[in-house]
């Protein structure tokens, strides 16, 4: 998900901030990744490599509030959140996160 994680804006018309499910292209010469928002909550971002040995699927649910949209996809031992800012015509992703289950730290 290693382009996900830059600063990405996609492309399209958005009637309004909470209607966003559909199909959304990456705005990057270098990359052809498209973010598909269902609408029954969930999301397939497919990661568009150089060879197609590199193409990767990946699958989460997403939510909308107050034009923030979460993308949210949950790994073994990991939750990933994407968030982004609903403008007019684009996804600003603003914030990527990494929740690691189980893992505790103590003060030395």
């Amino acid at each position: 998900m290693k382009a996900i994680l830059l600063p990405l804006m996609f492309l399209i018309l958005i009637p309004n901030s909470e209607k966003v499910s559909g199909t959304y292209k990456i705005i990057d010469e270098l990359s052809d990744d498209t973010l598909e928002l269902k609408e029954n909550g969930n999301y397939v971002y497919k990661e568009w490599g150089d060879s197609c040995w590199t193409w990767y699927d990946f699958k989460g649910e997403w939510e909308i509030n107050q034009g923030i949209l979460i993308l949210t996809e949950k790994r073994e031992k990991e939750t990933l959140k994407h968030i982004f800012r609903v403008n007019e015509n684009e996804l600003v992703l603003t914030k990527s996160e990494s929740l690691i289950e189980g893992k505790r730290y103590k003060k030395l």
